[in-house]
């Protein structure tokens, strides 16, 4: 009876192998559906792992939900997230996208954090499968690990992060992968090309000049291999329906368009060719920031340092090389492929020459991706020599493919699990998480909502938490307002600012630090919410040493530091001053470490002003 059984069982297995290969499901084809699982598996991780966490954001991310929140009412946006130079980028598909898991989730915060991890699984899974459409499982296998690779160097954090130059980086390299596609002739790329490419551009102006010239490429390529205008129009009917609503921004009176030239015509000195030639070399060398090595960074200013050329003399040796190879391979579309991300990397060469101020990394995240991308066309490029070279001396070449497909899986299993196991990562400014469930949520459901209320913060590092509380005030059905200065117009919409306070609006203090008890003794209102890390006899205590080191050093001519004091910042890196106490400052700073006190006031008159700071 075993051996029947066992017969049977063998029986059914081949039934459906047979049927599995008359549908088109080939062994390579069901090794590539594994693999893919197994690449974006720690993607999606590490967004479930997200949205089962509580989570307030704050600052820009703060600022993110609250525009998130207006998507489909009297605020929609019709541009995209702020830039601190007076402008917004471009255009609002980046809220409008997170806005749909944002609402299937009951208006969850942390539901953004699975929304920008769907937006990177959507990437990964449209690298691979366009990898798989144009190369099979010789472009599929490489482009598999460097992903994987990829992945764990991210790390779960930013996969998660919505923040737009982070959740910008990996559909940034979905973007080369399908403008390469499609002048190969792939007339499925070219609507993809035009989501993605208004996508990236949209949510990060550094991305509109790749977008741009990726796109006329990946049209111009299609027609000259396809000579099909049918596909053309459909991809351009879709680009004009991704930007219906910046074109509907520029009818409709707003500025945006004309503050992003007003900007680019006042920018000061450019970075120059030096600097780009140093940045390319850092993310394309050896080490490889991609694979894990580090930026150096300035201790001054933050700005990335960059590397000599030298750290390119390793990888351009193998990207030649491997371009030999394939042309000697006759992999055209090998060769092909590896000049379309040469050119790339020229384009980004000369947008980043144009950049001005520091070069921050996350400025810059996007060379991670096309480096990834230049690995895997190597990778391409090398297994056609090896197939063209069995094929030539008739070694066995489904043992060689076998042992290439066991050490791409055990390299990518390794990978991602490792990235898995590291989901329970830090979410993003989540210093700020015990501060916000104690005040922000609660207080924006003690706020009435017959009036508008006029927002305002004060106190060390008050505008984390002063965005903060719009999101969740706006969540609780509150028209929030704020004073139309510097760039509120641009975090928070132009219908949201007014010149001033006025009696027809309540107002809303989030207040930080030693300010919490000048609002109390100064009976500024209602306090309807609070938060402090610190005991009562531990607040006392550090309150009467930030007064001493305030008194310190304004007798020692040092109102900066006082000012620094004020925005909560660190004064342990500071030259020691002649007048202070360093046990002092050593105890102020280990209160200061474990976080500031938080309170929400309530005022019946948005005009009541913030009492004055104590002599």
């Amino acid at each position: 009876m075993p051996a029947v059984g066992g017969a049977a069982v063998r029986s059914r297995a081949v039934r459906a192998w047979v049927w599995l290969s008359r549908h088109g499901w080939s062994w390579p084809r069901l090794v590539a559906v594994g693999l893919a699982l197994v690449v974006v598996a720690p993607v999606l991780v590490a967004g479930l792992n997200g949205v089962a966490r509580v989570w307030f954001p704050a600052g820009d991310w703060a600022v993110i939900e609250t525009r998130v929140l207006d998507v489909g009412g009297a605020h929609t946006p019709l541009v995209g997230p702020y830039s601190r130079d007076g402008w917004n980028h471009p255009g609002p598909l980046l809220f409008w996208l997170l806005a749909v898991p944002y609402r299937l989730s009951g208006g969850h915060p942390s539901s953004m954090l699975l929304g920008a991890a769907l937006i990177n699984a959507v990437a990964v899974v449209g690298m691979l499968v366009f990898a798989w459409r144009r190369g099979g499982l010789a472009l599929f296998g490489p482009m598999a690990v460097v992903l994987a690779l990829l992945l764990h160097t991210i790390g779960p954090a930013l996969l998660r992060d919505p923040w737009n130059p982070w959740v910008t980086a990996l559909p940034f390299g979905l973007l080369i992968v399908v403008a390469w596609a499609a002048t190969e002739g792939d007339r499925a790329a070219l609507p993809v090309v035009a989501v993605v490419g208004a996508f990236t551009a949209q949510s990060h102006l550094a991305f509109l000049p790749f977008a741009a010239i990726l796109t006329v490429a990946a049209g111009v390529g299609f027609w000259l291999r396809q000579r099909r205008a049918r596909p053309l129009l459909i991809g351009a009917a879709v680009a004009v329906i991704c930007w219906l609503p910046v074109l509907a921004e520029v009818v409709t009176g707003g500025p945006n368009t004309s503050d992003l030239l007003s900007y680019f015509r006042a920018a000061g000195d450019t970075a120059g060719w030096r600097a780009s030639e140093k940045v390319a070399s850092l993310e394309l060398g050896l080490p490889a920031p991609w694979l894990g090595a580090p930026e150096p960074a300035n201790a001054a200013g933050g700005g990335l340092v960059g590397a000599g050329l030298r750290t390119l003399t390793v990888p351009l040796v193998l990207f030649g090389a491997a371009l030999a190879v394939a042309w000697w391979a006759r992999a055209r579309p090998a060769v092909r492929f590896q000049l379309f991300l040469a050119g790339t990397a020229v384009v980004g060469l000369v947008s980043v020459s144009r950049m001005t101020g520091d070069i921050y990394n996350y400025l810059v995240r996007w060379w991670w991706a096309l480096a990834a991308l230049l690995a895997a066309s190597v990778g391409w490029s090398v297994a056609c020599g090896v197939r063209r070279l069995a094929m030539d001396r008739g070694r066995a070449l489904p043992i060689i493919r076998a042992a290439a497909v066991a050490v791409t899986a055990a390299v990518v299993v390794y990978a991602s699990s490792s990235t898995i196991s590291s989901a329970g990562e830090r979410l993003p400014v989540d210093d700020w998480t015990p501060a916000l469930v104690d005040v922000a949520a609660p207080g924006a459901d003690a706020v009435p909502h017959d009036r508008p209320v006029y927002v305002q913060a004060t106190g060390p590092l008050a505008g984390w938490v002063g965005d903060a509380i719009a999101p969740r005030l706006v969540a609780a059905g509150v028209d929030i307002r704020v004073p139309d200065v510097g760039i509120n117009r641009h975090k928070w919409g132009s219908s949201r600012v007014v010149p001033g306070p006025d009696a027809s609006m309540r107002g809303a203090w989030m207040v930080t630090g030693s300010r919490v008890q000048d609002f109390r003794d100064a009976h500024v209102g209602t306090e309807v919410a609070s938060y402090d890390p610190l005991s009562p006899a531990e607040r006392l205590d550090s309150t009467q040493l930030e007064r001493q080191l305030r008194t310190a050093y304004t007798a020692a001519g040092r109102q900066d530091l006082v000012e620094r004091m004020d925005e909560g910042v660190s004064l342990w890196t500071e030259a020691p001053v002649p007048g202070v106490d360093q046990a002092v400052l050593d105890r102020y700073e280990a209160f200061r470490r474990r976080g500031v006190s938080v309170a929400l006031f309530l005022t019946d008159d948005a005009t009541t002003p913030a009492p004055p700071r104590p002599a």
